[in-house]
């Protein structure tokens, strides 16, 4: 995915055209996956992660393609005062948040339809759209499902298990489970001005329905909005 460029991507250094090597940049700040494990994150510093990236997302989408597996893992921090808009504490103590590991990203036609279809499902359950899991190609707005299972786990610090249980729960089951959830949290408090905002973003981006999930751009915009970032 070399043909896209944005603060919010991996830097690709080189590449062998036969698949044998690549040479990425070096994220110091280590993976979300590993900061939420250590600590929850204040609710205003999760919205603007969020946020940024949703910005990413939508970068990637104007130019046709869907990464397929976001999740915390697979987002990196740069590392200590290594940001493009340092406009925030915690983005100069971390950095920018990156998204990496384009192994499942796929190019996309502007109807919905994809040049490529996986065989299965591959990607991260829980995270998931039900679509993918009933072995629908890779679209855009899967990648807004699982860009709302991540609001999820950065405003609650885990992600409940409503989300990898099988057979797959309904989108109102999951809404049911994280409001009671974002409700019962150490940061209730300072949470609950964003707690209307951010429920009406989740019910578009979790619902079964892909035509239903707002696009990255507009909730990166939201979500801005919200946590009161630049």
């Amino acid at each position: 995915m070399t043909s896209v460029r944005h603060a919010g991507l991996i830097t690709l250094c080189d590449y062998d055209l036969r698949g044998r090597y690549l040479t990425m940049e070096l994220c110091e700040g280590g993976s979300l996956r590993a900061r939420l494990r250590a600590k929850t994150l204040p609710p205003a510093t999760a919205l603007s992660r969020a946020a940024e990236v949703a910005e990413t997302l939508a970068a990637l989408h104007r130019a046709g393609i869907a990464h397929g597996d976001v999740k915390p893992d697979n987002l990196l921090f740069r590392g200590p005062g290594r940001s493009l808009r340092c406009a925030t504490s915690d983005e100069r103590a971390h950095g920018d948040l990156v998204l990496g590991d384009f192994g499942v990203a796929r190019r996309f036609r502007a109807t919905g339809g994809v040049a490529e279809k996986l065989a299965l499902p591959i990607g991260t359950r829980g995270y998931l759209a039900l679509e993918r899991l009933h072995g629908e190609p890779l679209q855009a707005s899967s990648d807004l499902y699982s860009l709302g299972v991540l609001l999820v786990e950065l405003c609650l610090g885990t992600l409940p298990a409503v989300f990898t249980e099988w057979p797959p729960r309904s989108a109102e089951q999951k809404m049911t489970t994280v409001i009671s959830a974002l409700t019962a949290t150490e940061d209730a408090a300072s949470f609950a001005g964003f707690r209307a905002p951010v429920t009406e973003l989740l019910r578009g981006l979790l619902s079964d329905q892909p035509a239903e999930r707002p696009s990255a751009a507009a909730v990166a915009a939201a979500l801005y909005a919200v946590s009161d970032a630049p």
